[in-house]
This record gives C-alpha cells, structure tokens and sequence, in this order.
C-alpha cells in the first residue's frame, strides 16, 4: 500500500498490508514474554531492515537488530554494535499519552530519559532514520493499532477477543493484516 503524509517518513512509498508478526513464549507455556516485529525504513546509504521486540507490555522495548543494510562502516554500520543495540533494551517506547517517544538522541542520551539512545557519531542521516522507523512502525500507520489490540488480548480484554477471528497458532508465528488488524492464514515454524 502506498504511504502518504506518514509523521514519521521512513523514506520509502509503500509498504505491505501483511506482516508476519512473532510471538515468544517459554517452552510449554501459553504466556507470550515478547512479542517481534519486522521495520524497515531509509538511513544515509540503504533501507536499514530489522526486528524490534517488544515485552508483553508492549510499551517496553526488549531490542532492536537490523539484519541488512548498507551504511557507512565505523558511521552509520555503528547500528550493528553491540553496546549501541543494548542501549534500547528496557527503554519505553510510548509517552505517557500513547505517542511513540523512543528516539536516537543528537550525542550522548540525556541521562535519565526513558526513551533516547545515543547518538551515533558522524551518522546523523542514520540516526535520524532509525528514530523515524521506529516511531513509524510504533504509530497509528504502522503496528500502533495492531499493539492495541494484542495488548488488549494479553491482558484479558473481552472485547478484544470478541474482535478477533479464531486463530490456531502453535508455533508463536502470525501473519496479521496490519491495516485491519486480523490474523490470517497459520504459518508454520
């Protein structure tokens, strides 16, 4: 589907209305402990694609990795770095009013703030895009509704249930129609 006036630009024009969303759970247990999401979105050189996972409160971010890009080695390809991805771990994702807040700050994160990494050196295009992808993603254009509704389900909303077709999902794997925030077909592990 074509994006158009997005709040947060990714940089791209269009995007899927299909996801395949990834539940984790412990073995033998039906709690979901985190919940993972495909992003993607334009840095300096290349679209940065990765995975963030969220807690099951899906207001806490337990990582975010890219598996494929092109930026600049030492610069940008610092998003590959082990600290600097230890850094989102824990971070909140949302302000107090629901508005995604989790940030690449501009240099060192001011201490104490729940939601801004640190910056990269000489890679502020990259940064920028990795904000702008992970608030994106976040919103109301992205996951933002569907989060509402897994929220919903996971802490035992029956009306949240009640909107939701059946699913058979054994494998902790969903494809969801983003847009109209519904399963699909199972797929297997």
């Amino acid at each position: 589907m074509e994006i158009t006036d997005p709040q947060f630009d990714i940089g791209v024009p269009r995007r899927e209305k299909i996801a395949r969303v990834y539940y984790v759970k412990k073995p033998g247990s039906e709690k979901v402990e985190m919940v993972v999401l495909p992003v993607y979105g334009k840095g300096l050189w290349s679209t940065l694609y990765g995975y963030m996972a969220l807690k099951n409160d899906l207001e806490t971010i337990a990582g975010l990795t890219f598996y494929e890009h092109a930026e600049t080695p030492g610069l940008g390809g610092e998003v590959d770095n082990t600290k600097w991805k230890a850094q989102w771990v824990g971070n909140k994702l949302y302000d107090t009013d629901g508005n995604p807040a989790a940030r690449v700050a501009k240099g060192p994160a001011p201490d104490g703030d729940e939601f801004a990494v640190d910056g990269l050196s000489g890679a502020t295009i990259t940064c920028r895009g990795v904000t702008n992808l992970v608030r994106y993603w976040a919103g109301p254009n992205g996951y933002g509704p569907f989060l509402d509704k897994v929220k919903q389900r996971l802490t035992g909303d029956a009306s949240a249930e009640a909107d939701q077709p059946e699913s058979s999902v054994e494998s902790g794997v969903e494809q969801y129609d983003i847009d109209n925030v519904g399963p699909k077909e199972p797929v297997g592990e």
